[in-house]
């Protein structure tokens, strides 16, 4: 990951830290542009190990210009990567303007 990369995702972890305050702290957050993939490490609140998951992303065009859709994806939790898997996975998502640089 390039140092604009890096910085990019930082503001992204920094960002989503955030919206998420109290519930839960990114510690980590892995983008990886050229196989459109995510990886996170998440600290939540209460609970002693930490949460990971990862997916692989694509980046909307045409009608979805502007949206992300996961799939793929999984997590060291079986009712996270199922609760994902069914609310999430393969549904697109607006990216706020600003994060659109990061994917």
């Amino acid at each position: 990951m390039g140092l604009i990369d890096a910085a990019k995702t930082a503001l992204a972890r920094n960002h989503l830290n955030g919206l998420c305050k109290g519930i839960c702290k990114i510690e980590t957050l892995v983008i990886d542009r050229t196989e459109n993939t995510v990886n996170a490490t998440i600290s939540l609140a209460g609970e002693k190990d930490p949460l990971t998951i990862a997916a692989a992303y694509q980046l909307g065009t045409g009608k979805n210009d502007g949206k992300v859709r996961l799939a793929g994806i999984e997590a060291n939790r079986p009712w996270v990567a199922v609760a994902c898997t069914r609310f999430v996975a393969d549904r697109w998502f607006k990216i706020p303007t600003a994060a659109r640089a990061v994917l």
